[in-house]
């Protein structure tokens, strides 16, 4: 998938880059005013043993400074699609993500067809996530159904929902 692709071409490896997208990440699960039990699973798989979540969630909000010294290149885009994912893990968006994503944006100065690129990776891993669970019995109607409604939750157009299941189709062939 196009996230996988990100994540193997610009891992997030630096230590200031790892610890940097476990604060956007924990400030995105808290930024709606809860933290759903989806998002919550996905934060631990990131988060270091010896930090919990309610720890982090006190450290001041991230300025665009810090995010400026993040490491160059596509190593930004990775932070920001893993974010990006991580607010559609609970398979709702609000406007406080969304905007709370646009300012990840800016202060790691990416361009719009780089954050349009992160937003739709991140809808398609989620979209391919729910297609794994959805379709393990056969891909039957009431599944398919299912997963296009996620989709138009998440903010999918119905075409790319349509390419987002035609690929998903063709890799587990």
């Amino acid at each position: 998938s196009a996230f996988d692709l990100q994540l193997h071409q610009a891992p997030v490896v630096h230590n200031y880059d790892r610890q940097l997208l476990t604060r956007m990440l924990v400030e995105i699960a808290m930024v709606d005013g809860h933290l759903a039990q989806a998002e919550e699973a996905w934060l631990m798989s990131f988060l270091n043993p010896a930090e919990s979540i309610q720890e982090l969630a006190k450290r001041p909000q991230i300025t665009a400074a810090e995010l400026q010294m993040a490491s160059k290149g596509q190593v930004r885009l990775s932070l920001l699609m893993i974010s990006w994912a991580l607010a559609l893990a609970d398979q709702s968006f609000a406007t406080s993500e969304r905007q709370r994503l646009h300012a990840y944006a800016s202060g790691l100065n990416l361009t719009p067809s780089e954050v349009q690129s992160a937003e739709f990776a991140a809808q398609d891993y989620v979209l391919d996530q729910a297609m794994r669970t959805a379709f393990q019995f056969g891909h039957d109607d009431y599944a398919r159904q299912h997963v296009y409604q996620l989709g138009a939750r998440i903010g999918m157009a119905q075409d790319k929902i349509a390419m987002a299941e035609a690929q998903f189709l063709r890799r587990n062939a």
